[in-house]
């Protein structure tokens, strides 16, 4: 059979190898122990009566990093340990690995000749990278597993998300043990280890979930305390004199040897091995001694003539020892200046228990005191207890504890805390319970007491807690199972956070007049910093990134659009649990899903996870790839992922290749990268996709200006920037640029050797600008509107800032209000042609979702050389979505409604017309014409020429497509139509 043994549970793509390690042990000598009583057959280890089963779920880690050791997917390295229990070898072929989710099932059936040996591990490689061999698995872990030591099959793996349950069977389908596992437990590169049941049952006891996975490698606490037979519990070298007193020769030394099994061991033809430095000498028990279960035997290293007896013995050591118990080897004794050595042997020699002792060990008439092995092998552990000798009985502390753990622990969460509640231990002496976080300790309780609040945590991260017990002997029981709990995340508000701003502000009147509050940013008061926006069509929603400087999980928060309100906010998480404690410098929403910015990634969240979320609760980064810019922001359009890059001098430096020489001689050293996302599954194409860390080649690159933090794309027809020009007290700059994509490339750069077109914004493609208060962040579209975050209103800048706002702003992407139609010249009053005219007019369109109240409005009309406000003085109201009609009318001319109506051939009524006396509107020269607000700021313009105009006729108006107030000029020559629009003058959105 080939190396590694693969099962393919699909089709063969190419061989891997799975790993596993054999934990050492001195499982011979346990072994050449067992045979010398009866009952050796027993395949279990002697550990305090424990049943546990004979093959072991010791670790899962179901979340690995890739083939390239890097973070992300496809998890190239996922297993399971298995630990056999038993004193001897196992073939696992026919095995089978069970993996169960819901009610469904998997089988895999190891197909092989895999031999696990006693006390040893075992790991079942789940490989989803045909391509990955041992030695990439073995780098990956820093381990150096053999192919006898791993089992490899081929499957797309463990989930990261769900809960999951895999048990292990026998060739006859009998469970022999399970375990489980939850989505909280899943850490990239983490194992989840479980330890043996301590109620001889089959299920796994999970004791920790976020350690390096150590395939191969089995922790103390995992396994049952693996105890030779016979221990050396307790030597005395020194002892008093036959009479009682002080001196030498000792009378009463003596060796304590404990049978930890559950058989009486025959002891005649075994061996107490003395080492002294360069000999040893053997003590052969010859007589017909037993030592019955769970008990001691007392050798006494009786002076050769000396003439103590047991009596003598048990007088001098407060002791009632019979006969049975005790054995005597006549020596002149144990030394007490030298180091020494001795171990309990079997009749070949073979040491069962080996326990040590130097110098400052030795006092008077005092035991030296000896604990269990824990490390598997044989050596006795030497305590720190120097009381009176006590032959033919232990302490505590000499033999492992496993009774009285705690269970049903549950958890609460709370605002910085989690409560914990577990079934409390009666009868047993129980004095205190003990709190562990992350395995660590935490606090105690007394015994009266079984819930626990464990405070000072950091919300909405997620902890391990267990407990547990200790008793009057001061012996602490084993640990709890873990349960995981994070404490809950504190509300997010969304308030006024930000004090009113006085004083007059001339430099914002034309954002004033286009940008209106659309909501409070939620989560200022909570010291998050907001950074980018996005919008889902579908719900009409605002998404806004935002991250916290004390490194706790960003957050991404849901406003209505239309109504301003909170509708929830949720921490942002990777797939394996992990917060995201990055920039978030910017989101956008494409078809199916939602895209994070920063540093030089773009992260991907399901679209429809964010809709199902609830409120507090996390959502999920699945994966991300490597954009080739700083990724300070990104925008969406037409199936185009676009991720821009913040460039300033030498604090905010990018790649070298970046820096370009524009169209109009300027240097800009920023680029947005464009991806065409395959249109099935709304991601990268699996074909220009390497790995999530290697720039992915882009589709298009624009080259833009230093200090840009956001952009939207407006329609197919250009693209607008948001730009900081310094800090809290510096305006910020809101830039629009033309249609790039249908115009040809300005330069051509090479990207992963591939020619990739570009496109400069720079000043002879821009074609508005709009100044905005400090710090504005991330942009994005909504409908006929953009929405704009700012940094401003945040703890750190809000106290001193020029105009701190903690408000997402819309700005209209066409003027709120249009001139879509001028007729400067018409028919008389009586009907006919000639002067006076008697029904010019000027016709005006909302372009908002709410009307407009017109009083104190102007119309302008400029000249060559002057200009007239004609206001509007009374409460007049223009619908949303509809029009009003400015009648410009002449005071010589006797004209109603009624006739400027039979003139048009419409029913306007009073509440759609304005009627402003003035001599009209030139026939014979340029003129312009705006409508403005209260304060004189232009909303939008429109312009005639003479030779526009015809009698009667109407000059039509398109909304601008350049980000600018100025109206396109459509058509003229057609009878004019005061209070209709057609469909190409106004937005469709």
């Amino acid at each position: 059979m080939p190396p590694g043994n693969i099962f393919y549970k699909k089709k063969v793509i190419s061989m891997k190898i799975l790993k596993t390690t054999i934990l050492f042990v001195s499982a011979l000598l346990v072994l050449q122990g067992l045979l010398l009583f009866p009952g050796s057959g027993n395949r279990k280890a002697y550990a305090a009566s424990i049943s546990v089963p004979d093959i072991m779920i010791t670790e899962i880690t179901p979340d690995t990093r890739t083939l390239n050791t890097t973070s992300g997917t496809p998890d190239a390295f996922e297993f399971i340990e298995l630990y056999n229990s038993t004193n001897v070898a196992i073939n696992l072929k026919n095995y089978e690995v069970i993996y169960q989710w819901d009610s469904n099932q998997e089988t895999h059936q190891i197909n092989a000749d895999m031999i696990i040996q006693p006390k040893a591990t075992l790991v079942v490689w789940i490989s989803s990278v045909a391509s990955a061999n041992l030695a990439d698995f073995n780098r990956n872990f820093g381990v150096s597993l053999s192919p006898s030591q791993i089992f490899r099959y081929i499957d797309d793996g463990m989930s990261n998300t769900q809960n999951r349950t895999l048990f292990i069977a026998n060739p006859n389908h009998t469970i022999l043990s399970s375990a489980g596992y939850t989505a909280t437990d899943v850490h990239e590169n983490k194992g989840i280890m479980y330890a043996f049941p301590l109620d001889g049952g089959s299920v796994m006891r999970k004791i920790s979930n976020n350690t390096n996975a150590s395939p191969g490698v089995v922790e103390e606490q995992q396994v049952p305390p693996l105890l030779p037979p016979l221990m050396i519990t307790e030597i005395t070298p020194n002892s008093l004199k036959v009479d009682g007193t002080s001196g030498t020769p000792d009378a009463f030394e003596y060796i304590e040897l404990y049978n930890t099994t559950d058989f009486p061991i025959l002891l005649q033809n075994h061996k107490i091995v003395y080492q002294k430095e360069n000999s040893q000498e053997s003590w052969p028990i010859s007589a017909n001694k037993t030592i019955a279960a769970k008990s001691t035997m007392v050798i006494w290293i009786h002076e050769v003539n000396g003439t103590a007896t047991l009596s003598d013995f048990n007088q001098n050591y407060g002791t009632t020892l019979t006969s049975s118990q005790v054995y005597m080897i006549y020596d002149d004794g144990l030394a007490n200046e030298s180091a020494r050595t001795i171990s309990i042997a079997n009749s070949s020699g073979m040491a069962i228990s080996t326990a040590s002792y130097v110098p400052a060990d030795v006092h008077e008439n005092k035991g030296i005191v000896y604990r269990f092995p824990n490390d598997g092998s044989n050596i006795m552990r030497k305590t720190n207890n120097s009381s009176l000798g006590t032959p033919g009985s232990l302490v505590n502390g000499q033999l492992p504890v496993v009774q009285h753990v705690p269970t049903g622990l549950q958890s609460s969460p709370g605002t910085n805390q989690v409560t914990l509640s577990w079934t409390p231990i009666t009868g047993a002496g129980i004095t205190s319970y003990l709190i562990y976080v992350n395995g660590v300790y935490h606090s105690s309780v007394p015994s009266n007491q079984h819930i626990a609040s464990v405070s000072g945590l950091e919300d909405d991260m997620t902890y391990a807690f267990q407990v547990s017990s200790v008793d009057s002997s001061e012996q602490e029981s084993l640990k709890s199972d873990i349960v995981t709990c994070a404490p809950k995340l504190e509300s997010i508000t969304q308030e006024s956070y930000v004090p009113p701003q006085t004083g007059s502000f001339p430099e914002y009147g034309r954002w004033f007049n286009e940008a209106t509050p659309a909501g409070y940013i939620p989560g200022l008061a909570q010291n998050f910093v907001p950074q980018g926006i996005g919008y889902v069509s579908s719900e009409n929603w605002y998404l806004i990134s935002a991250y916290r400087q004390d490194g706790k999980p960003s957050m991404l928060s849901v406003v209505n659009a239309s109504t301003g309100q909170m509708v929830k906010a949720m921490s942002i998480y990777f797939s394996d649990g992990r917060p995201y404690p990055g920039h978030a410098g910017g989101v956008t929403v494409s078809t199916s899903n939602v895209w994070i910015s920063s540093d030089g990634y773009l992260y991907r969240i399901p679209l429809q996870e964010i809709i199902n979320a609830s409120d507090g609760s996390h959502i999920h980064i699945q994966d991300k790839f490597a954009t080739g810019t700083r990724s300070s922001f990104a925008t969406y359009n037409n199936g185009v992922l676009w991720s821009g890059e913040f460039h300033s001098g030498t604090e905010y430096p990018t790649n070298a290749s970046h820096t370009l020489t524009a169209t109009d001689g300027t240097v800009q050293s920023a680029w947005m990268t464009g991806f065409i996302l395959d249109p099935q599954t709304d991601r990268i194409p699996s074909g220009k996709l390497v790995d999530e860390n290697t720039p992915v080649t882009p589709d298009y690159i624009l080259s833009t200006i230093d200090n840009i933090q956001g952009a939207a794309i407006v329609s197919d027809q250009r693209i607008v920037l948001t730009r900081v020009n310094g800090g809290r007290y510096t305006d910020s700059t809101i830039y629009s640029y033309t249609d790039f994509l249908s115009n040809p490339p300005d330069t051509h750069v090479t990207v992963n050797s591939s020619s990739v077109p570009v496109w400069f914004l720079d000043s002879n493609t821009q074609t508005a600008v709009l100044n905005a208060p400090p710090l504005a962040e991330g942009i994005t579209t909504s409908g006929h509107s953009l929405g704009i975050v700012f940094e401003s209103g945040t703890s750190r800048f809000k106290a001193d800032g020029k105009y701190p706002t903690d408000n997402i702003w819309r700005v209209e992407t066409v003027p709120k209000l249009l001139i879509t139609e001028i007729t400067p010249d018409s028919l008389k009053a009586d009907g006919t042609s000639g002067t006076p005219d008697a029904f010019e007019f000027i016709e005006l369109y909302n372009t908002t979702d709410s009307p407009i109240n017109l009083k104190g409005y102007n119309v302008i009309y400029q000249t060559d050389s002057s200009q007239w406000n004609w206001e509007i003085t009374s409460n007049k109201t223009i619908p949303a979505k509809g029009t009003f009609v400015i009648w410009v009318h002449q005071p010589s001319v006797s004209a109603t409604l009624d006739d400027f109506n039979q003139n048009y051939g419409t029913a306007l009524t009073a509440s759609q017309v304005y009627q402003y006396n003035d001599n009209g509107m030139s026939n014979s020269f340029e003129r312009t014409i705006s409508i403005a607000d209260a304060n004189g700021n232009p909303i939008s313009t429109a312009s005639y020429l003479p030779s526009d105009i015809n009698e009667n006729d109407g000059i039509r108006y398109l909304y601008p497509l350049d980000g600018s107030i100025k109206l396109r000029k459509s058509a003229s020559n057609t009878l004019g139509t005061p209070g209709s629009v057609s469909s190409e003058q106004v937005p469709a959105w």
